[in-house]
């Protein structure tokens, strides 16, 4: 099963301290997830969220970004973005 058909079919619960995540039916009304729920959209089968973040200077920038659930940073940027802004 790829990301994409786990993300399209059940509720995931990532937690990075423990660097672990769990499924659970999204028709299971006895889950009350903890913590901030963000709605994912797929484009080409690639996890997309709608997302804002503001740098230490003030300036802010949102856009929608693609999750990437197999790697191993919390957030990259690519060139083009950063040469940009």
């Amino acid at each position: 099963m790829e990301s994409s058909d786990i993300l399209k079919n059940y509720t995931v619960r990532v937690d990075y301290d423990k660097m672990e995540f769990q499924l659970y039916d999204p028709s299971n009304k006895a889950f009350k997830p903890k913590g901030t729920s963000y709605p994912l959209s797929l484009s080409s089968y690639i996890p997309i969220i709608k997302a804002k973040f503001q740098l230490a200077n003030g300036d802010s920038f949102s856009g929608d970004f693609f999750v990437d659930s197999g790697a191993r940073a919390a957030f990259d940027l690519n060139s083009p973005f950063v040469n940009d802004n």
